[in-house]
C-alpha cells in the first residue's frame, strides 16, 4: 500500500525526483549573473512567512537530502525505464540529482489539511541544466520505471508537459513544467499526484521549486509566487 507518509517523503527529497521532460530558457549554463552571494547557502531560501499561511515549515540540510534522493532513485540506477530509449537519459539525470542533493540545503512546508506540499532546493552542486532538459524532451516526456518510495519499490508512470515560466523570470535561465505521477505498488494499489516545478540557474545556485497536491492540481498561481519569491531573494542577495 502507498501511504500518504510514503508519498510525501518521496516529494521531500527533491521536485524532480520523478521527472523526465522540461523545456529551458536559454542553451548554455554559464550564468550571466553577479558573482555569489556571500551569505550561507541555506539563508538564501524563503522563511516560514514565505510559505502559505496555516502551512508547517520545516527546513532540511543535505545530508537529509541526499539520503533519501539515493534511496528513491536506487530502484531506477539498477532497473530499467520505458520507453527504452529514455533508459540511459534517466540514469544519467538521476545520477546529476542526486550530485545536486549532496550540495543543497531544502525549505519545506505541508498542508494537512489538504495534502498540498511545497519545498525549495536550493544547491552549488555541479548542474548542467542544458544537459538536464535534453534528456527529459521528445519521447521521454512520458515514462515508466521502478522509484523507491517510503522504503518500498512501486511502478512510477510519469507524464510531463512544458510550461511557460512566469514574466518576471523570462531574464533567467529557467524551466517550468507540470507533472503527473501514477505510482502502482506491488498489491496493486495506486496514487496520483499532481505537482508544478521549476527550475532556475541563479548565481552560481541551481534552484528546484516544487507545489504539489495529491490527486488535484496545485493552484498555478501560488507555485508562481514562490518561485518568482525564491529566484528574486537569490538575485537580490548581497
Amino acid at each position: 500500500m502507498i501511504t500518504r507518509s510514503s508519498r510525501t517523503i518521496r516529494t521531500v527529497v527533491g521536485t524532480a525526483v520523478a521527472a523526465f521532460a522540461l523545456t529551458a530558457c536559454g542553451s548554455a549554463d554559464t550564468d550571466p549573473a553577479p558573482a555569489k552571494p556571500t551569505v550561507p547557502r541555506a539563508q538564501l531560501l524563503p522563511g516560514a512567512a514565505d510559505f502559505p499561511s496555516g502551512t508547517e515549515y520545516q527546513p532540511m540540510n543535505s545530508a537529509a537530502i541526499a539520503g533519501t534522493f539515493t534511496e528513491s532513485y536506487a530502484p531506477l540506477l539498477t532497473g530499467s525505464v520505458t520507453p527504452p530509449q529514455c533508459d540511459r537519459a534517466a540514469k544519467a539525470n538521476a545520477t546529476s540529482e542526486i550530485a545536486v542533493a549532496e550540495a543543497a540545503d531544502a525549505a519545506t512546508a505541508m498542508d494537512a489539511a489538504t495534502g498540498s506540499f511545497y519545498i525549495v532546493e536550493i544547491s552549488d552542486g555541479p548542474f548542467d541544466l542544458h544537459t538536464y532538459v535534453g534528456n527529459r524532451s521528445g519521447a521521454c516526456a512520458e515514462v515508466t520505471g521502478p522509484m523507491g518510495v517510503g522504503g518500498q519499490v512501486v511502478s512510477s508512470h510519469i507524464r510531463v508537459t512544458p510550461e511557460t515560466v512566469p514574466g518576471q523570470l523570462t531574464d533567467a535561465k529557467a524551466a517550468m513544467y507540470s507533472e503527473e505521477t501514477r505510482d502502482t505498488a506491488t498489491d496493486g494499489t495506486t496514487s496520483t499526484t499532481r505537482r508544478l516545478v521549476g527550475i532556475a540557474v541563479v548565481r552560481g545556485y541551481t534552484l528546484f521549486v516544487v507545489v504539489q497536491g495529491e490527486n488535484v492540481a496545485p493552484q498555478r498561481s501560488t507555485f508562481e509566487a514562490l518561485f518568482t519569491k525564491s529566484v528574486t531573494k537569490v538575485e537580490e542577495a548581497k
